[in-house]
């Protein structure tokens, strides 16, 4: 009910991840929409963690505690091996938004989230990394605001 009046108006993509994908399924028949017509867009995928992917982050300080200094130091641009750092993901992102030219439903991941609210309002990095990305609210975002529902 909360997207009804976007249902005809919108593009609905949703990053290649299972959870993402669940969550587009269940949102377009809670809509009374075909769950599977969506589009798959790798560049909505979440940001990736090289050789931490999968780890608990209280592992982190005993597997790598080297990787974890360097984070400290600018976690913005820290890239883990094999992964991507911040600075990726909105590059990515940004070159994702600049192609949209229709109102679009997307599922996706915290990280893209909070990337989509910094490109929109024009935030800083550091600001980026504490922005909220509830996972049981919809993120509305228009130009240069930003709204929850």
């Amino acid at each position: 009910a909360r997207l009804s009046p976007v249902i005809d108006a919108a593009d609905y993509v949703a990053s290649p991840l299972g959870r993402a994908r669940e969550t587009m399924e269940i949102v377009r028949a809670a809509m009374s929409l075909d769950p599977l017509q969506y589009r798959i867009e790798d560049e909505i995928k979440e940001i990736h963690y090289g050789h931490w992917e999968g780890r608990l982050a209280a592992d982190i300080p005993d597997q790598d505690p080297d990787g974890l200094a360097e984070r400290r130091l600018d976690p913005f641009h820290w890239r883990p091996r094999g992964g991507e750092s911040y600075a990726d993901l909105t590059a990515r992102i940004g070159r994702w938004l600049a192609r949209l030219d229709r109102d679009v439903v997307v599922a996706s991941h915290g990280g893209v989230g909070r990337t989509l609210q910094g490109i929109i309002l024009e935030l800083g990095h550091a600001e980026i990394l504490t922005l909220e990305a509830p996972q049981d609210r919809i993120m509305v975002l228009r130009h240069r605001d930003i709204g929850w529902l």
